[in-house]
């Protein structure tokens, strides 16, 4: 059996990295203002620039949580799978007798439904592989399945907040 590689698209990363600027620039531009004129300013704007920094910081963590955590290519082995992540040019060796298994979900969001791959570790973490972030999103599951991981079937997606 040949080994199967996925293709990440720079797309997403881009636009994350992209949003994660634009929003982590505004959190420091709001935190500059508010020691800026700390003395003059009033509390309607102390609330004003408190509740921009928590708003704007928190879209900043949230597209550069992303970023950080789906930069990644896999290299799917019949005993190995090998992540490389994209930003920092390291590779992680998971071999098959460390993985429980995988499912598979779909993720709802306003406009579409995005299908998710989600390999489970013995040690309690879990890789999720999104649809979007991969050129070849549809051949990873009949991967794994061919070079016999462990598919547990179809979960529901849980929204985490």
């Amino acid at each position: 059996m040949t080994n199967f590689k996925t293709y990440f698209n720079p797309l997403i990363a881009i636009g994350r990295l992209a949003f994660s600027v634009f929003f982590g620039g505004l959190t420091f531009f709001l935190i500059y203002l508010l020691f800026r004129d700390f003395k003059t300013n009033g509390l309607k704007e102390y609330f004003i620039i408190i509740l921009g920094v928590t708003i704007f910081g928190a879209i900043f963590q949230m597209f550069f949580k992303a970023l950080v955590t789906t930069t990644k290519n896999y290299l799917i082995t019949d005993q190995t799978i090998e992540e490389f992540n994209v930003l920092t040019l390291k590779t992680k060796t998971i071999h098959k007798e460390d993985i429980k298994g995988f499912s598979t979900s779909k993720v709802p969001y306003r406009i579409w439904d995005f299908k998710q791959v989600i390999i489970y570790l013995k040690d309690g973490t879990k890789i999720d592989i999104m649809q979007f972030a991969y050129f070849n999103f549809k051949k990873i599951k009949s991967t794994l399945v061919d070079k016999q991981y462990n598919y547990l079937g179809h979960e529901s997606y849980i929204w985490k907040w």
